[in-house]
């Protein structure tokens, strides 16, 4: 069976709002069992 999302990407800088959208991305990735991918920036 072909999985709708296979892939979910977690952007973050580190702030609240990522967390918390963080949160929310691993709870969805959870539920339709797809893999997680984290994508970290800082600001140089």
């Amino acid at each position: 069976m072909s999985r709708f999302i296979e892939v979910v990407l977690i952007p973050t800088d580190g702030s609240d709002g990522a967390l918390a959208g963080a949160k929310r991305g691993i709870a969805l990735a959870s539920r339709v069992d797809a893999d997680i991918h984290v994508l970290s920036v800082v600001e140089s």
